[in-house]
This record gives C-alpha cells, sequence and structure tokens, in this order.
C-alpha cells in the first residue's frame, strides 16, 4: 500500500545506503584483525628469538632450514664476496675436504662457499647465484663424489628463495628478514635443543664450525657408507654449469674424492663404477676445465672419515696437491 510519502518498504527491502555503509566497516575490521594478527605474531617470534639468541642457542636464519646450509650462508653473508677471486663449491666433499689456506695468495682470496647436501645440479644453482654477487671471481673448484650424483632433477634445482638469498648473503636486507618471511617455528625449536646438547661439536657429521676461510674439516670417523646410484642427468648439468664458467672465462676445477678402500671392497670390487664415473666426469667438461682425479691418490682407510670425508691430516694434504696441481698448470 502506498502513502502520501511514497510506497512501503518492508524491513527486509535493500537497502543501497546501508550496503554502502556496511560494506567499508567489514573490509576495515578484517585489515585491523589481519594487521593485529601479524603484529602479535611478529611480536611473539621477535620475543622468542631474542630469548634464543640471549642464551646463545638461535640458529642462523632459516632460508633453507637446514643447519649446515643456512650456516654456512650467514657465514658467507660475513664476507667481503665482491673481493673474492677464488670460490669452492659443492656438497660437504668440499665444505669437509679443503683447507683453502694453500689457495690464497698475494693475488688469490680464496673461500671455500660450499654449504652440505647439495646433488650436482643444486651446486649448478648456488654457483650461479654466488656469481651473480661476486663479479671479481676468475677461478671455481668443486670436489666431487659419486653421492653428488645421486639425482638431479632440474625442477628442483633452485633450493631456496633466490631473490631472498642473494639479498641476504649480499647484505641488502635485514640478518632478521628470513626468520620473519620464513619463520620455521618448529625447526628453529628443534635446533635449539640440538644446541643444548652437551655432546655439539663432538659428532663429526653434527659440527658447525668453519674456520676464516668457511672450511669444516671432519673431527673424526663416521659409519656413514652410502651406495652409490649415479644418475645420467647429472652429467649434463655438470657440462652446462662447465658451459657458463668456459663462456663467462673463469676457470673451472673438478676433483673427485680419493676412493676409500672399504667403500670400494663393499660396492666396486672391479673398480668399474669408479672409474665409469670419472670418465664420465671427463668427457663432459668443456674448454680450459681442469680434471684431477682423486683415485690417483692410494689411501688407506685410516685416511677416511667415511666414503665422501677425509681425516683432517689427510683434508690437508688432498688440498695442497690440488693447490700445488693448479699452481703448477698455472706456470705453464
Amino acid at each position: 500500500m502506498s502513502g502520501k510519502d511514497g510506497p512501503s518498504r518492508s524491513k527486509h527491502s535493500h537497502d543501497p545506503s546501508g550496503d554502502a555503509r556496511w560494506e567499508p566497516n567489514f573490509i576495515r575490521y578484517w585489515l585491523m584483525y589481519f594487521s593485529s594478527a601479524v603484529g602479535i605474531t611478529a611480536l611473539l617470534l621477535g620475543v622468542g628469538l631474542f630469548i634464543l639468541k640471549s642464551q646463545g642457542l638461535l640458529p642462523a636464519p632459516p632460508l633453507v632450514a637446514t643447519a649446515c646450509i643456512d650456516e654456512k650462508l650467514a657465514f658467507l653473508r660475513k664476507q667481503d664476496l665482491g673481493e673474492m677471486t677464488f670460490i669452492a663449491v659443492g656438497s660437504s666433499a668440499t665444505w669437509r675436504n679443503l683447507d683453502m689456506t694453500p689457495f690464497q695468495t698475494d693475488d688469490t682470496r680464496a673461500i671455500n662457499a660450499a654449504p652440505c647436501y647439495l646433488y650436482v645440479h643444486e651446486t649448478a644453482y648456488f654457483t650461479k647465484l654466488l656469481l651473480d654477487i661476486s663479479p671479481s671471481v676468475d677461478t671455481v673448484l668443486v670436489v666431487l663424489a659419486p653421492r653428488d650424483f645421486d639425482a638431479c632433477p632440474a625442477s628442483q634445482a633452485a633450493f631456496m628463495n633466490t631473490w631472498l638469498a642473494k639479498q641476504y648473503i649480499a647484505r641488502r636486507v635485514p640478518y632478521w628478514l628470513p626468520y620473519l618471511v620464513n619463520p620455521r617455528i618448529s625447526y628453529l625449536i628443534t635446533e635449539a635443543q640440538t644446541r643444548t646438547k652437551s655432546n655439539l661439536g663432538l659428532n663429526p657429521q653434527s659440527s658447525m664450525e668453519m674456520d676464516a676461510y668457511g672450511s669444516s674439516l671432519m673431527l673424526g670417523p663416521a659409519p656413514w657408507r652410502p651406495k652409490p646410484v649415479i644418475d645420467a642427468e647429472c652429467f649434463d648439468v655438470l657440462r652446462g654449469l662447465s658451459v657458463l664458467l668456459d663462456e663467462a672465462d673463469i676457470k673451472f676445477i673438478v676433483a673427485t674424492i680419493p676412493v676409500m678402500p672399504e667403500w670400494r671392497d663393499r660396492f666396486d670390487r672391479d673398480g668399474l663404477i669408479y672409474k665409469a664415473w670419472t670418465e664420465d666426469i671427463r668427457q663432459n667438461l668443456v674448454g680450459d676445465a681442469m680434471f684431477l682425479d682423486g683415485s690417483d691418490m692410494d689411501w688407506g682407510n685410516e685416511a677416511f672419515a667415511d666414503p665422501v670425508h677425509l681425516m683432517p691430516d689427510y683434508a690437508r694434504r688432498f688440498s695442497g696437491m690440488i693447490a700445488e696441481r693448479v699452481s703448477n698448470a698455472g706456470d705453464d
């Protein structure tokens, strides 16, 4: 029914002016709620990090949430990578077997940039990342073990956020940013608990201590005896890295780990696996790349912590021999 003021409206009638008032309020409410939640989370995270740091239990920022990788990234952040001319890359076969002291000269600033657990495709990815922020590098060295060739799926090469890693290592973002961007709470708690154990640092696989050049030699023997698994795609990746370095006029040095007799007797008694593996490596290096065959070093089991890692005295001998070969090649 109509009245003098026009048609009457049901209480359920649509009122666009009411919607206009309601929608901004609704959006404003959720923005405030979201902002408050983020603020409270950041505050709690900050308090937790402060407590862990005050107790000496704070792990390195979790770009990967793998301690030996994150610790190496934190180490690299402290270095002047722009002045480095020689970098060692790879897995723990490089990190734990190379003493960089023999590589330091008046004209060479060398650093062991290798973390741990990387396969060849991940080493190639990380090498490219480092070269983007290390413009003076003219030599790249990698120590390879068969374990580095277990698997090389190209789609999984980037094992961390590339942009954040570059900015973090180059000190273009605050040290604490990865804690906020990648808040791995359970990982941080687990690592903090690990750091409270009295045997931390005595386990040769757990020690994260690095020298001034980024190396972390083994402290003692370990029972690990990995079965050889070789993915042919890894050789393609290695070739791609060799081509990249050759085109950039960067010297590429590839050394293989010596063969542990116990491992050879268990998995490669006739030596054919190791021989085929090293030959495939040779065939996929291009240009002036240098190959150093670790099987030339006929050492006993006492030289090895495990099939991938040498005991400290032998790691130093191994490093000295590589440095001498590199120096002699440069003199020719």
